[in-house]
């Protein structure tokens, strides 16, 4: 009943299911351990059309998730190219940023530094009047006395 590899064969399996292979059997690949026969499967002309179709559909889906695949990584690629696009534009950016401010900064300065001087020339010119115009009073009285 088996052979020596350990398995069952056809005829053990058809005299133990108490039944002969049919012809639509005889196509049928059977498999069995020592313990346990396999259960009988068996292939129409259908069947192996339905087979070849479902075979056929995976081969596109691998296709198109191979294509999908590429795709994405294409994608990912071209992002990751723009991302380094976008980071260098900004780094330029904050770099002229910080120019323009330490620019703008320095003219505020130079600002207040003008501001302090004219009003200190202000008061130096009042001062100056002031002191003339004592001086021009004082003048004044000596020739009126």
């Amino acid at each position: 009943m088996t052979s020596g590899s350990g398995h069952l064969g056809p005829n053990a399996i058809a005299s133990t299911t108490g039944g002969s292979f049919s012809p639509l059997r005889k196509n049928t690949v059977l498999q069995a351990s020592t313990h346990l026969p396999a259960p009988e499967t068996t292939v129409t002309p259908t069947a192996m059309i339905d087979i070849e179709q479902i075979v056929i559909e995976m081969k596109d889906r691998r296709e198109e998730v191979r294509r999908l695949s590429e795709e994405v990584e294409s994608l990912k690629s071209h992002l990751q190219s723009e991302c380094s696009v976008f980071h260098q534009s900004l780094q330029e950016e904050r770099y002229r940023f910080e120019r323009l401010e330490e620019q703008m900064n320095d003219l505020i300065e130079l600002h207040q530094n003008e501001i302090e001087n004219l009003k200190q020339n202000m008061v130096d010119m009042e001062e100056k009047v002031q002191y003339q115009s004592e001086e021009r009073l004082r003048d004044v009285h000596e020739m009126l006395e």
